[in-house]
């Protein structure tokens, strides 16, 4: 885990911790990947800094193809509104797995 400076955030990077406003709620939770729309709107909310897990992971020669990583943000993107709903959470993690063992049986990774 390493807090990293908001500027320093990258699309891909996972959350490791939720991310509150000042008022208490919840922006992003736990588990949530960045894309750069989330970088930018986190920007213009103030935040500074963010915890993610190991960034030098995401610069790793085992680091998965661009266009499932790009698909898996997507995925975080489109349920980031349900995310409450456990019946929804559990759509989205059988989703992001789905396309992971799909893109491990296909031989791109």
């Amino acid at each position: 885990m390493e807090m990293i400076n908001i500027d320093d955030a990258k699309e891909g990077m996972i959350i490791i911790r939720e991310i509150l406003n000042d008022q208490g709620d919840t922006l992003l939770k736990e588990g949530t990947a960045l894309t750069k729309d989330l970088i930018r709107k986190l920007k213009s909310l103030g935040i500074s800094g963010v915890c993610v897990e190991n960034p030098e992971k995401n610069n790793s020669s085992d680091a998965m193809p661009s266009e499932v990583s790009t698909e898996l943000q997507q995925i975080e993107y489109r349920f980031s509104n349900v995310r409450s709903e456990a019946i929804m959470e559990e759509l989205m993690a059988a989703v992001k797995e789905y396309i992971t063992e799909k893109d491990r049986s296909d031989g791109i990774h």
